[in-house]
């Protein structure tokens, strides 16, 4: 499932805006729900019926992607940066 969005100039609610709004938009095929993070800068993800996350990134600019630990998952020892893939 491809999700493909473009990020605004900050991290914030107005910048964040459009990749919410693109993982929402496929909800009902992936069943994953994006919301603006507590901090206002960042977005959580969350599957509701407890599957796996897999993210990718296939950007042909090197972007980075971060993705935080969740407490009380078992295995999260903190944020750590993915590589992108590459296409």
């Amino acid at each position: 499932m491809n999700v493909a969005f473009t990020m605004g100039a900050a991290n914030n609610a107005d910048g964040l805006a459009a990749a919410i709004s693109a993982f929402n938009d496929k909800t009902s095929t992936t069943g994953v729900t994006a919301k603006l993070n507590v901090a206002g800068d960042g977005i959580t993800l969350t599957n509701a019926a407890g599957n796996d996350i897999l993210i990718s990134n296939r950007s042909a600019a090197t972007s980075v992607i971060t993705v935080g630990a969740q407490a009380g998952i078992a295995g999260s020892a903190g944020a750590a940066p993915l590589s992108p893939v590459p296409t």
